[in-house]
């Protein structure tokens, strides 16, 4: 986690931050980061009921937070295609990225500057996290440090990405069926799953001379219930627990995509001047 946290703070700035006459900055970043988990309607007074018929009781469900960026473009970059009908060599469009067809995940404004027939220029900030907070908890989230004392160039606001690196999951799951595939009293769940991903939402608005410079980013990450919806885990039980490393390869990776699609990001800007 921390290696990519030094690769990710050692992100190439394509166009550094200028200032104006009187010494301020263009635009200065100020980030906020929060976390929380949500229901969905699953949870009754035994736990979450998932879609095969099981309840799990969450101790923890944390999620290893790696970094924000706030992405901007030299030009105002508008969608040319339709997310619900991705151009070639891409799928499945939400939360501000594509799936392309080699397992990138890919933003809308690098998109359009690849059918536009170039590369998007502009800017990255990146605000460390290097956290692990619980979603049950629903708290903000402690930041590290930020990229070019968080100041952005002239440009436009683009996007804001949120990358994820792991979760982590530990509770007690049970059967409501009968006869149950559990033992009665339920089995300890535990494990850690790589997810490595990156979510993304779409800004507007401009950095310049006739722009408040102060620029509030408030991000909003919620996971949702229906994640567990993938898992038999009456299949992957063993004789005392149940470990989410005995999944299987393709297990896995559909615990994985869904736990990617139960994953939301919200971002809210205010603009002010400093």
């Amino acid at each position: 986690m921390r290696s990519r946290t030094r690769w990710l703070f050692a992100l190439l700035v394509m166009s550094p931050a200028c200032a104006f006459d009187d010494g301020n900055p263009w635009g200065q970043v100020t980030m906020s980061v929060s976390a929380g988990f949500d229901d969905a309607g699953r949870q009754k007074s035994d736990g979450l009921h998932t879609s095969k018929d099981y309840v799990v009781v969450l101790d923890n469900l944390d999620l290893g937070l790696v970094a924000a960026t706030v992405n901007t473009s030299s030009d105002n970059v508008t969608l040319s295609f339709d997310p619900a009908n991705p151009p070639e060599g891409y799928g499945l469009c939400h939360n501000g990225h594509c799936h392309a067809d080699d397992g990138r995940l890919v933003d809308y404004a690098d998109i359009e500057a690849e059918l536009a027939g170039g590369a998007a220029s502009g800017q990255s900030l990146v605000q460390l996290i290097d956290a692990t907070p619980n979603l049950l908890d629903d708290k903000n989230v402690a930041l590290g440090q930020c990229s070019d004392g968080c100041e952005l160039g002239r440009g436009f606001l683009q996007t804001v990405g949120l990358q994820v690196g792991t979760l982590g999951v530990s509770g007690r799951v049970f059967d409501t069926r009968t006869p149950s595939r559990l033992p009665e009293a339920g089995l300890p769940l535990t494990g850690e799953i790589a997810l490595d991903t990156t979510l993304s939402s779409a800004i507007s608005g401009q950095v310049g001379r006739d722009d408040p410079a102060g620029i509030d980013v408030n991000v909003r990450l919620m996971a949702a219930a229906p994640m567990f919806d993938s898992i038999d885990f009456a299949a992957v039980a063993g004789e005392q627990t149940i470990s989410l490393d005995a999944l299987s390869d393709s297990d896995r990776a559909l615990f994985i995509e869904k736990i990617r699609q139960e994953l939301t990001l919200d971002v809210a800007l205010e603009r002010h001047d400093l």
